[in-house]
């Protein structure tokens, strides 16, 4: 990706205005994949809707009970914001 475009997401995150920035106080530690539970106990703390992802490793939220985060992809995400 470069430095350069990673720098210009980074800017443009931090400009918008639907920017939540919160800080993580449970880790839930629910995957297999140490790396992904960082995004999944993002979505738990701030009571994320959904949770927009390909990697089937997270697949296993969809059995997990409590907290609920809706795992979907791509298109059914496009398909909820088109109504």
């Amino acid at each position: 990706m470069g430095r350069e475009v990673a720098d210009a997401t980074l800017q443009v995150l931090f400009e918008t205005p639907y920017l939540i920035k919160t800080v993580i106080y449970f880790k839930w530690g629910i995957l297999d994949d140490p790396d992904d539970n960082k995004f999944s106990d993002c979505g738990f703390a701030v009571n994320a809707d959904y949770l927009v992802t390909h990697d089937k490793g997270f697949g296993k939220l969809k059995e997990w009970k409590f907290p609920r985060l809706a795992v979907i992809d791509a298109k059914q995400f496009s398909e909820l914001l088109e109504g």
